[in-house]
């Protein structure tokens, strides 16, 4: 089975700022402003600190070069780890090694849970 967990997941919405309005008011501040926000989940210990700064400057940057460089101030970045073995994939758990594996070219990394299922 192949597992392709090493690449970070990125969930983008438009989340609203401010508090809403009546409808009645037309002023954008005081209805709020939309706003993107980019969400990031990766397995914990899988980047280094100044690889998550990376992701989140990169993906920073490909959303301005999309919506116009006035976003930047408001283009929002979370990079949330999960915990190894927290994230799974068809119920198989996947740990922080069996992605370092994947991404070290040692094959197709499966959760060590996996093998102990099926035998």
């Amino acid at each position: 089975m192949l597992w392709l967990a090493s690449l970070p997941t990125v969930n983008l919405t438009v989340r609203l700022a401010g508090k809403r309005r009546p409808a009645k008011r037309s002023n954008q501040a005081e209805r709020g402003i939309q706003m993107p926000l980019i969400n990031v989940k990766v397995i914990e210990g899988v980047f280094s600190a100044s690889q998550r700064r990376e992701i989140v400057q990169k993906l920073t940057d490909t959303m301005v070069s999309i919506e116009g460089e006035n976003m930047r101030g408001v283009t929002w970045c979370v990079l949330e780890e999960v915990h190894s073995g927290d994230w799974a994939i068809g119920g198989n758990p996947l740990s922080t090694q069996d992605v370092l594996a994947l991404a070290a070219g040692n094959g197709a990394a499966e959760p060590a849970t996996a093998g102990a299922a099926a035998g």
